[in-house]
């Protein structure tokens, strides 16, 4: 009997990792899974827009977001959305419940105050995970 089942097992094992591995393309998460964009205040939208958005770039006093992406509440949410989806998105957990996440994109999305105003094609947006809510986002890392 045991002879009949040795069989049996390895030939399940078998198909099944290869059933699983060609279900994972259709199983695709956010590359920051932990990060979550819908939860976007009227606060944070103001927030992002008095220091991102409203204000040039200035060298190593702020950076600013191209005006493509502060167009509305609707575009940053967007931006957040494909950050987190990126493949380059990298989470790093803070204290309190905070997620730091950044990701590059292949356009650029504003200019780098650290950087002499440079444009920067990388992003970064700041989580807390307790209240469920982007508290910011901003150019850079």
């Amino acid at each position: 009997m045991d002879t009949l089942k040795r069989p049996f097992t390895q030939y399940f094992k078998f198909f099944s990792a290869i059933l699983l591995s060609s279900l994972l393309p259709f199983n695709v998460q956010a590359a920051c899974p932990n990060i979550n964009c819908t939860n976007f205040s009227d606060a944070t939208w103001t927030y992002i827009q008095n220091t991102y958005c409203n204000n040039p770039c200035v060298a190593n006093t702020n950076s600013a977001f191209d005006s493509a992406h502060c167009a509305s509440k609707q575009t940053m949410i967007d931006l957040c959305n494909s950050l987190i989806a990126d493949t380059s998105c990298s989470e790093t957990p803070l204290r309190g419940g905070r997620i730091l996440g950044s990701a590059t994109l292949t356009n650029d999305l504003g200019n780098l105050a650290s950087n002499n105003c440079s444009a920067t094609k990388k992003g970064s947006m700041l989580y807390n995970s307790v209240v469920n809510q982007v508290t910011t986002m901003f150019p850079g890392p």
